[in-house]
C-alpha cells in the first residue's frame, strides 16, 4: 500500500506566483486547477523518489567496484611480501618492505587530518576488513556526490499507477478523482505558470501509468510543502497555503505589499464587496489545516502553525505567524456568493470542528532588565565609614573622602554580582589583617 509522503519539493516559481485557476480566471491561462496541482505534487515527488533511487543504485555499484578494486590490491599486496620475504631469507640483506595501496587515502584515516596535510610514505597495513569497508564506504560517498552535484537527468522516467498518485498526495482514491487522472495529466504536458511543461509524454502500461518527466522541474531552488494540500474546493485557499512557503512570517520581517496586489495573487477579485471576507475565510482554512498538519514536518518545512494578517504603518499588509488562540480556530464563514471565487468544502469544515486544535503556550515576554541606579557615593560616606572600616579594615580609617568617593563609585558601578564577590573578597582580607594584628599583638606583649 502507497503510503502519503509528508512533504513535496516544489519549484520556489510555483509559491511565489501560484499558478492556481479559479472559476472566474480565462481558460487560455497556465493555471491548474487544485486538482491538477495536486497530481502535478504527486508527480514531482515519485520523479525525486525515482531520482534518489536511481542515485542510490549507482553509488552503491561504484561501492562495490571500489571493494573489488581494494580486494585485488590487498592480494596484490600479500604476494609482493611473499617474494621480499622470500628475497630477504635468500640473500640475507634487508630488502625494504611493499607499501599497502588503497582506493582511498589511508593517510586521512590514519592520521584524522584532511586529505594531503599529511603524507606517510610507510605504515602499519590495515586489516583487510576494515579497508574494504572503508573502500565501500568512501566509493559509495565520492560517486553520491558527484552525482547529487551533477544535477538531476533531463527526463526521468517514472513507473507509477492513478492510485499511487492519490494515495501519495493524501487524496480520496474513488471513481470520480480516478476518472480525473488522465484530463490532469494531459493538462500537464503544457506549460505551467512561467516553467515548461512537467510531462514530456505519458501513456498506459501494464496497468499503471509510464511518465517521463522533465528533469529541470527538480533543480534547485525549491521549497519544502507538507502534504496533504488544503481543501481542493477553495482555490484561494490553496493558493495562500502556496504563497506562505514563499515568504518570511517571522518578528523580523519589515516587508509588506499592498492588499490589492495580495488579492490579484491569491485571485481573489478586488472588484467585490465581498474580497475581505474571501481573504479571512482562506486564512482560517489555511490555518485549520495547520493545525492537522504535525509539528515536525512543520518544523522541518520551516512554516507557522497559525498566522494572522497585519496591516503596517505605510498601509500595506503583512502575514505573521502568531500563537494559537484557545478557541477553536476553524470557525470558517460561509461564502455562498457567486462572485466571490471562495468554496468552503463542508464536510471538511465540520471534520476538522470534531478535532481541537492543539494548545499552544502563549510565549514569554522577554522584560528589560531593570537599571540599578548607583547611589552618590559623597552621600555615604558619612554612613559607610564604619560599614567600610569593618569590610577594608583598618587602613580606612585614614582614607580622605575624596578616596572613599572614589572606591564607593567604582564598587557601586560592579554588577551585582561582580559587587557581592568583591565585597566579600574584601571582608576576608579584613579579617585576615585583623587577625594577624591580633597575633602580633600577643607576640609583642
Amino acid at each position: 500500500m502507497t503510503a502519503q509522503r509528508p512533504f513535496v519539493f516544489l519549484p520556489r516559481e510555483l509559491v511565489r506566483d501560484p499558478p492556481i485557476r479559479h472559476r472566474h480566471t480565462a481558460p487560455g491561462t497556465s493555471g491548474l486547477t487544485p486538482f491538477e496541482f495536486a497530481v502535478a505534487c504527486g508527480i514531482l515527488a515519485t520523479a525525486r523518489l525515482t531520482w534518489f533511487r536511481e542515485r542510490h543504485a549507482r553509488a552503491i555499484a561504484a561501492g562495490r567496484e571500489r571493494i573489488t578494486r581494494e580486494r585485488e590490491l590487498a592480494s596484490q599486496f600479500k604476494e609482493e611480501w611473499r617474494a621480499t620475504k622470500k628475497r630477504r631469507r635468500a640473500t640475507g640483506k634487508p630488502v625494504p618492505a611493499p607499501q599497502r595501496l588503497h582506493t582511498f587515502d589511508a593517510a586521512y584515516e590514519f592520521s584524522g587530518a584532511m586529505p594531503g596535510t599529511r603524507k606517510r610514505s610507510s605504515f602499519k597495513p590495515m586489516k583487510v576488513e576494515k579497508a574494504v569497508r572503508l573502500a565501500g564506504h568512501h566509493g559509495y560517498k565520492a560517486e553520491k556526490r558527484a552525482l547529487t552535484k551533477k544535477g538531476p537527468p533531463d527526463v526521468i522516467d517514472v513507473a507509477t499507477s492513478g492510485y499511487a498518485l492519490l494515495r501519495g498526495t493524501g487524496l480520496t482514491v474513488g471513481a470520480n478523482n480516478t476518472r480525473r487522472i488522465a484530463p490532469a495529466l494531459d493538462r500537464l504536458t503544457a506549460p505551467v505558470g512561467g516553467l515548461p511543461p512537467l510531462l514530456k509524454s505519458w501513456k498506459h502500461r501494464d496497468g499503471g501509468l509510464q511518465l517521463r518527466v522533465d528533469g529541470c522541474w527538480l533543480y534547485p531552488s525549491y521549497v519544502r510543502v507538507p502534504l496533504p494540500l488544503p481543501p481542493l474546493k477553495s482555490p484561494t485557499a490553496l493558493a495562500l497555503y502556496l504563497f506562505l512557503h514563499g515568504i518570511h512570517t517571522g518578528p523580523f520581517n519589515k516587508t509588506g505589499m499592498w492588499f490589492d496586489k495580495l488579492c490579484a495573487l491569491l485571485g481573489i477579485p478586488t472588484k467585490s464587496r465581498h474580497h475581505n471576507r474571501a481573504m479571512n475565510n482562506a486564512i482560517d482554512l489555511v490555518n485549520a489545516h495547520l493545525a492537522k498538519l504535525a509539528a515536525r514536518v512543520l518544523r522541518k518545512c520551516k512554516i507557522p502553525d497559525y498566522i494572522v494578517l497585519r496591516s503596517m504603518h505605510d498601509g500595506k499588509v503583512q502575514f505573521r505567524e502568531a500563537p494559537r488562540p484557545d478557541q477553536d480556530a476553524t470557525d470558517v464563514e460561509e461564502a455562498g456568493t457567486e462572485d466571490v471565487d471562495v468554496d468552503i468544502d463542508e464536510s471538511d469544515v465540520e471534520e476538522t470542528k470534531s478535532t481541537p486544535p492543539p494548545v499552544r503556550r502563549a510565549p514569554i515576554k522577554r522584560v528589560a532588565p531593570i537599571k540599578r541606579v548607583t547611589p552618590n557615593p559623597v552621600s555615604r560616606i558619612a554612613n559607610d565609614r564604619s560599614f567600610m572600616t569593618d569590610l577594608i579594615g583598618p587602613a580606612a580609617v585614614q582614607w580622605t573622602d575624596a578616596k572613599f568617593a572614589r572606591f564607593l563609585d567604582h564598587l557601586y558601578s560592579l554588577p551585582d554580582d561582580q559587587r557581592r564577590r568583591a565585597e566579600a573578597r574584601l571582608r576576608h582580607e579584613a579579617e585576615s589583617q585583623k587577625r594577624l594584628a591580633r597575633i602580633n599583638g600577643k607576640g609583642a606583649s
